[in-house]
């Protein structure tokens, strides 16, 4: 880098500082996940400065993490996202036999991917990249065991998998087990959306022992790794078959090289690697103490903010299923009198100088510690202070 340079670069990472804003949300991948350890930054520059072959490094850290965790098969994907799309994939690819994205293509668009109609998500979209459409079965309110068998019985042969997404303890919908107990009781394999359902550190294994044939978990939540990071655990036929067709692979053929349909879903040998550190990482974490001082850090934010105006109320809960996952963190929940509303606070919030991102349910603001730290407490108390203040003048509000 000569003279010139480094001051453009200088000025660009002052400029990337600068952008820093506090997240009371949580590990959001649009608030750029978590923090990672010193730990994964070092497995990164280990393995930097060498090449190697790799599909034998993703299979090498698949069967690594597989032993180390206790399942029978594990990849590395681009996400959580990504494993969505080469499950389905594979499925394909281990039904049909073609590998090729046309093939892919041409044997998806004639299947089916069942989901219980309440699981509305935005990343219900992204079966159909892999070709086959989306069958709901049940009503938005109630799911019943008769529903899924009918979508089943109503499409013979075209069920390739029933896509379950892990928001218990969802009201009116079929747990797991009862999924998996009707699928597997006709053939049909289920694929668990786990992506943030971390903590707790059982959950790695327990979508799977439990029986599901694909469990999806984000590397860059509450696993530690690299926001575009993922972890597949399954079977290992469909792992194999993912690694077949997936980012690493290519073919040579007569009309020349060929690609499969994960390429777009390319991950670098510093991802792998660095995901299998923050594997280890995670399996080492004192699990007690670490929500000990989340739950310490929310009654600490609760008592603060109690204490800008005797008529705002801030206390710690539990939230409930439809809250930005995990479930299982405490959050602070804080209610304003009537005539200020919740989400405009939230708005002003995002305005401060130091951008501070919460969340609103029913006119109430909530505010996740996970990824707080102590410094952050007293600039988002002054940033609520500075809203309020702000609200009450705009408003007319008047205690």
């Amino acid at each position: 880098m000569n003279d010139q340079e480094e001051p453009i670069l200088a000025d660009f990472l002052k400029l990337v500082r600068s952008m820093r804003v506090i997240n009371g949300i949580g590990t959001m991948t649009f608030l750029g996940g978590n923090r990672v350890s010193d730990e994964v930054i070092e497995s990164m520059k280990y393995v930097n400065d060498i090449f190697l072959n790799m599909q034998d490094l993703s299979r090498t850290a698949g069967e690594y993490i597989a032993r180390r965790i206790g399942v029978d098969a594990a990849c590395i994907t681009a996400g959580a996202a990504s494993g969505t799309v080469l499950g389905i994939a594979a499925l394909i690819y281990l039904r049909g036999g073609g590998k090729y994205t046309r093939d892919i293509l041409e044997q998806g668009r004639k299947m089916l991917i069942a989901v219980q109609k309440p699981h509305r998500t935005e990343f219900r979209d992204l079966i159909y990249i892999a070709g086959p459409e989306l069958r709901e079965f049940g009503d938005t309110d109630i799911v019943t065991e008769e529903s899924m068998r009918k979508v089943i019985e109503d499409n013979p042969g075209r069920i390739l998998a029933i896509m379950h997404y892990a928001f218990e303890p969802m009201p009116g919908t079929l747990p797991l087990e009862s999924v998996l107990r009707i699928a597997h009781s006709y053939g049909i394999p289920v694929i668990v959306d786990a992506a943030a359902e971390l903590p707790p550190k059982e959950s790695l294994t327990r979508y799977y022992k439990m029986g599901s044939d694909i469990v999806l978990f984000s590397g860059g939540k509450m696993l530690g790794g690299l926001s575009n990071s993922g972890l597949m655990i399954g079977r290992k036929e469909i792992i194999d078959a993912v690694h077949e067709i997936g980012p690493l692979n290519e073919e040579n053929t007569d009309e020349g090289t060929r690609i499969f349909i994960g390429r777009p879903m390319k991950v670098s040998k510093e991802t792998i690697v660095s995901t299998v550190a923050a594997i280890e990482n995670f399996l080492r974490i004192d699990e007690d103490a670490w929500l000990s001082r989340i739950i310490k850090m929310a009654d600490t934010i609760a008592e603060m903010i109690s204490g800008i105006d005797p008529d705002i109320s801030a206390r710690v809960v539990m939230p409930q299923w439809n809250h930005p996952r995990p479930v299982n963190i405490p959050r602070v929940q804080v209610s304003f009198p009537q005539g200020i509303v919740a989400k405009e606070v939230s708005f002003r919030l995002r305005k401060f100088r130091i951008p501070i991102y919460t969340y609103c349910m029913e006119d109430k603001l909530y505010i996740n510690p996970q990824c707080l730290e102590d410094d952050d407490i007293p600039l988002i108390i002054e940033g609520l202070s500075h809203a309020l203040h702000s609200e009450k003048e705009e408003t007319g509000w008047r205690n």
